[in-house]
């Protein structure tokens, strides 16, 4: 699997690769530690009845920013 990034194209037979060899920039995450904290911070706001918009000038990532909205964000901040 492949995916188009501009002229560069990144694919997971990139996994296992060292860093060096990581086409730049790169945004490269824990996938489970994010998903986690993402979590825990809805869980944290829903748990007081409020709602969750989180700013996405932190990560600068629609994908991000999707996974929090799947997790019962309202919406983003940008």
């Amino acid at each position: 699997m492949k995916k188009i990034m501009g002229n560069r194209s990144l694919s997971l037979e990139m996994i296992g690769h060292s860093v060096n060899d990581i086409p730049t920039p790169a945004l490269i995450v824990d996938l489970f530690a994010l998903k986690d904290n993402i979590t825990v911070m809805q869980e944290l706001v829903s748990g007081y009845g409020k709602a969750l918009r989180p700013h996405v000038k932190t990560h600068k990532c629609s994908a991000v920013a999707n996974l929090q909205m799947n997790a019962g964000a309202v919406g983003v901040t940008c």
